[in-house]
C-alpha cells in the first residue's frame, strides 16, 4: 500500500495531507477538492514529467509546488524511479 503524508501552510493556513492508494485526505477528512492541484505536472529532474495521477507526481507535488515552502513528505510504499540510463547525461 502506497502512502503519502505531509503537513505545511498552504494559503497561510497549516493543513494535513495525506494520500492513500489514490485516495486524498486533508485534515483527516476525505476530501477531493484539491486532487487538481496535486495531479498538476511539474517537471522532475529538469526533464521527466510523471503521469498526473501517479504517487511520483504526487509527491513531488507536495514536497515542492503545492505548499507555501518546501516541506518533508513521509513515504509507506515504494514510488516508481524516473528512467534513466547509466553514465548518461539528461
Amino acid at each position: 500500500m502506497n502512502r503519502l503524508k505531509a503537513k505545511g501552510k498552504r494559503n497561510g493556513v497549516n493543513i494535513e495531507i495525506k494520500v492513500i492508494e489514490g485516495n486524498t485526505f486533508v485534515d483527516g477528512d476525505l476530501d477531493d477538492t484539491l486532487d487538481f492541484k496535486l495531479h498538476e505536472q511539474h517537471l522532475m529532474a529538469g526533464t521527466y514529467l510523471a503521469e498526473p495521477k501517479s504517487m511520483l507526481n504526487i509527491f513531488n507535488n507536495l514536497q515542492h509546488h503545492f505548499f507555501d515552502e518546501p516541506v518533508e513528505v513521509e513515504n509507506i510504499g515504494e514510488l516508481e524511479e524516473i528512467p534513466y540510463e547509466d553514465n548518461r547525461i539528461y
